[in-house]
């Protein structure tokens, strides 16, 4: 968070299968929700949600987040899609809005 919301994830890391599904393929459905305060601040609080899933030989996902209070507010809707290439190469790609 310290970055701006930048992150990296592995295979099988269901959060980041919530931003590049190709990481989480073949797994069927997944839903997540998660809320957080940074040094107990209502200012600095963060909500997310997301859902990602398989369907037949892709993956679509959904990641909803927001960040701030009433004051200054900043939400973001992440929409992504992945695809097998191979048995063993998946892609994936988001678009945020």
């Amino acid at each position: 968070m310290a970055l701006g919301g930048a992150g990296s994830a592995m295979r099988g890391d269901s959060w980041g299968g919530l931003r590049n599904p190709a990481l989480i393929r073949g797994n069927g459905f997944l839903m997540g929700a998660n809320w957080s305060q940074q040094f107990g601040l209502p200012e600095l609080s963060r909500e997310h949600f997301g859902a990602v899933r398989d369907i037949k030989s892709v993956s679509l996902g959904l990641h909803a987040s927001g960040f701030g209070s009433e004051l200054y507010r900043e939400t973001a809707l992440d929409l992504s899609f992945a695809r097998d290439l191979r048995a063993d190469v998946t892609a994936g790609i988001a678009v945020g809005f």
